[in-house]
């Protein structure tokens, strides 16, 4: 592959054990059991770099770092809620899709 496109946050989360973000594969029975148990399992954890770089490499542009209700969005302190940032600790990123 050549150069590294890993973030650190990511790197963190393989490090860790935390669940891949690959989707199972295998015969639709492993699938299915794969999903069962997999409720309790950490699924990942993103850092404001590392999430604006899957947001760019989904094809958004002008991802950024927003501060809670900073947003291009009207109204976003309409729909926001508070306890998805985590009293402060979370993350809000935004970016336009074209």
């Amino acid at each position: 592959m050549g150069m590294e496109t890993t973030s650190p946050a990511d790197r963190l989360n393989e490090r860790l054990c935390m669940r891949s973000q690959d989707r199972p594969s295998g015969n639709i029975i492993y699938r299915i059991y794969t999903a069962c148990k997999d409720f309790h399992s950490h699924k990942w954890m993103y850092d404001a770099d590392s999430l604006i770089s899957h947001l760019n490499l989904a094809g958004f542009v002008e991802v950024q770092e927003m501060a809670f209700h900073q947003s291009r969005i009207v109204k976003i302190e309409q729909v926001e809620d508070a306890g998805r940032v985590l009293n402060g600790a979370g993350i809000c990123v935004e970016g336009v899709k074209p």
